[in-house]
Parts: structure tokens; sequence; C-alpha cells
């Protein structure tokens, strides 16, 4: 069976369907205190392993286990988007209680705007969505965008009070000739009506479409996750993510670090929550020069919550290190890929070791690697490109190892692009 758990701050709710059932058919659908309020505007992990452990195996002793059926598959509802290393801690207590791996963890007002599509058919969401919950702690706004073809991407979230709304959605570029560009509002409310409703401004009345209370809603959403990343693309839910990416290289002899921020736009990709992606890449025999402090250090890599400030890694906080990465081992790997797995909740490094050279190695080396030489060499041999690559050849070459500053990989960017222009013209 496939069980879906909305994690809130007051309750949790629990259902289960056997494979084949429909949405209607649950076989278990209970909701119990849930596991301890929560402070909303850290937007991470609310509560302690031993709470969150505790919190499920009483839901797998009390109600899964007596249902006598198997669990095939499992998805989650949280408040927000957590990190990596609170999504890590969550898929490792589902692990242990469940013991099934990989379990998509959705921010709720994603599986929250789900849900209503799957109840409410004749009033499904569409476009931008501002979705408002009212909660014990205050108001959590979300802004998801809905396409056409049925995909969900939570872009913000917000924890404000009504009036700081419009000041708040302008800042974010949320403006149409006749409002706030925001096609349609939904309340998730215990009450029919809130008492502030009715001092919501002109523009958010006329889009309001309803105030809801069902309370399964979140959970009801999951049941379209059951594999989700099996999913037609189109199908999954995505956010744009509020974390950013940092390589910190530590020399603890010396007290001293170097510090680079990836150029991975986290703040404008939409990231599926179950697709892996490329952050960074370190090829051929240029590894070590490419790291800060030249591989003779430590190297960590850190997650940070936007708009961190970037000052000492020693003084931050033990959770934002993702992958510590053995400097003295990077020469074995003549190409290596720092990746991340949303569904995993990891990053980690894909690599060629040097055993496969001269055999077929994992992945192929390609005139799209990091060497620009090949590619510049293809570019002299056109005359309708030979002043552009020697141009190129210039500001490439002679600059030495590729550092990691955004400017490098913009301007190294621009050159593949042409390069694969002319390949494509062949």
């Amino acid at each position: 069976m496939h069980v879906a758990i909305d994690l809130g701050e007051r309750y949790t709710y629990l259902v289960a369907w056997e494979a084949g059932h429909d949405l209607d058919q649950a076989c278990i659908r209970v909701m119990i205190p849930g596991p301890g309020p929560f402070d909303s505007q850290d937007n991470d992990l609310a509560w302690s392993r031993e709470t969150l452990s505790a919190h499920l195996a009483h839901l797998q002793r009390e109600y899964l286990l007596p249902s006598r059926k198997t669990i095939d598959s499992a998805a989650l509802a949280v408040p927000g988007i957590w990190s990596l290393t609170s999504r890590r801690v969550v898929l490792q207590v589902i692990e242990e209680i469940l013991g099934l791996d990989r379990v998509p963890i959705i921010p709720r007002p994603l599986a929250l705007a789900a849900g209503f599509n799957l109840h409410c058919p004749g009033q499904s969401l569409s476009g931008d969505v501002l979705l408002i919950q009212v909660l014990p702690s205050g108001l959590d706004m979300a802004v998801l965008s809905l396409t056409d073809s049925g995909g969900m991407i939570l872009e913000r979230q917000l924890q404000i009070d009504l009036a700081g709304l419009e000041p708040a959605l302008s800042a974010f570029d949320y403006s149409a000739p006749n409002g706030l560009g925001i096609d349609q509002i939904l309340i998730s409310a215990a009450q029919e009506q809130p008492d502030w409703q009715g001092t919501m401004p002109a523009w958010a009345q006329a889009v309001l479409i309803q105030v809801y209370d069902a309370p399964f809603t979140a959970a009801d959403g999951l049941y379209v996750v059951r594999a989700l990343a099996e999913l037609p693309a189109p199908l999954r839910f995505s956010v744009i993510y509020p974390y950013e990416f940092c390589l910190a290289a530590l020399d603890t002899d010396q007290g001293s670090h170097q510090l680079r921020r990836i150029p991975f736009d986290t703040t404008n990709l939409e990231l599926d929550c179950a697709g892996s992606y490329p952050i960074l890449n370190w090829c051929g025999d240029d590894v070590e020069k490419n790291l800060p402090g030249g591989g003779e250090v430590g190297l960590g890599l850190y997650s940070l919550p936007l708009h961190s400030a970037i000052d000492d890694p020693g003084s931050w906080p033990g959770a934002w290190l993702v992958l510590q990465i053995d400097t003295t081992m990077l020469n074995q790997f003549p190409r290596l890929q720092l990746r991340l797995d949303m569904l995993a909740a990891s990053v980690y490094l894909e690599a060629e070791t040097v055993l496969t050279r001269g055999a077929a190695p994992s992945f192929q080396p390609s005139l799209l690697a990091s060497n620009c030489a090949p590619l510049i060499g293809l570019l002299k041999s056109d005359s309708n490109y030979a002043d552009l690559a020697e141009e190129w050849e210039s500001y490439l070459l002679d600059r030495g190892p590729a550092p990691l500053d955004l400017a490098y990989h913009l301007q190294n960017s621009l050159f593949r692009l042409y390069a694969i222009k002319h390949i494509l013209s062949e």
C-alpha cells in the first residue's frame, strides 16, 4: 500500500491506499496530535530526531502494523522547503521505521494545492496562486505557479501578516496592471471565514476562490506522488530552492580558509523535487588546481540559506556542511562532477577512476568538457569563426586554472554556445 503522512504543527494526518484503489478508497485515514509546535521562521526541521522518530514509530505501531498490509511506498508533506541536512534526518528516520528509502518529502503548500485540485476538480487552481495557511503560529503564505500540463512550482514562502502582503509581493515583482499579478487566492483555515478576511484589499477579494477546510487535503495530495520520479516531467512538483552552495577550503593548522560560491543559480532555477542536477564539474588533470587552496587542505561543501553572510565557515552551523571531500584522493579521478539529488536530499561526487583510462569510461569526455582547447581548435578551422576563436583563446587559456567566479563561467558558457552553434551547423 501507499502511505501519505502530512506532518503539521498541530496535527499529523495519515492516509493509506492499497494498490489500484482510488482516492476515496483509503484503507487508513486517521488524524492524531502532531509532534509539537515549530518556529515557522526557521523554515527548517522543527523537531529533534528523537521526537520525530517516536512520532513515526507511534504511527507504525498503532495504525500501519495492525493493517497487516505491506508498505510499498510512502510520501511526506512538511511545513516548508527544508535543508538537505534536515531532509536527510527525516529520510533516515523513515528508513528505520518503515524500511523505505528515497521517500519524497514535499513542501506542504504543493501537497495542499494538489489535494485541493483532487477534491474540487471544478475549481482547479491554475496560474499564479497565493495560498494562505492559517496556523496557530500565524499566517503562512506561499506563491505557487501551476502549469497547464499539471505541474506545480513553489516559488516563494512568506511568514508575514496581512499588512505586509502587498509590499512583499511587489518586492518579488508579482505585479500586473489590475493588481499584483496573482490569479487566484486559496485560504486554508480551520474556520469558515477568518476574522481578517474582510480586511483583504479589493484586488485580493476579487481573486479569492475559496476558504477551504478539509483536514486531509495535503495528505490526499500525496496520493499522486506514489512514484514521483516516474511521473512525466510536466506533472511533477518543483521548487525555487532557497539555499545556495559554497566550497570552503580549510587549513586547520594555519587557521585560514578560502571560500567560493558555486555558480549554480538556485534563486531562479525550478528544481524538480525528484530531480538530480550537476552543480559543479572538475575535469582532467586540473582537478586540484581548481580547488580553493590548491587541494592542499580540507574541502567542504556547504548549503547555506540564501543571502547568508559568507564569512568564517568555522562559525557556521554544523548542519550547513553537506559533504566533506578528501582532497588527497582527487588526483585519482580525471573527471569529477558534484551532483545534487533532490529526492535523496544529498550531494555526491560522480567520478571516472584512473583504472578506466584506456577503457570505456563511466561517462565520456567530450568537446564540451572544461578543457576549451579542442573547441578553440575546431573554431579556428572555420574562417567564419577564426577571429572569435583567437579572442576567446586569449581570454580563456591565458588566465591559467579556471576560477570559480561567476563572471568567468558566464563567459565560458557563452563561448561554448558559439561552439555548439558551429558544431550543429556542420
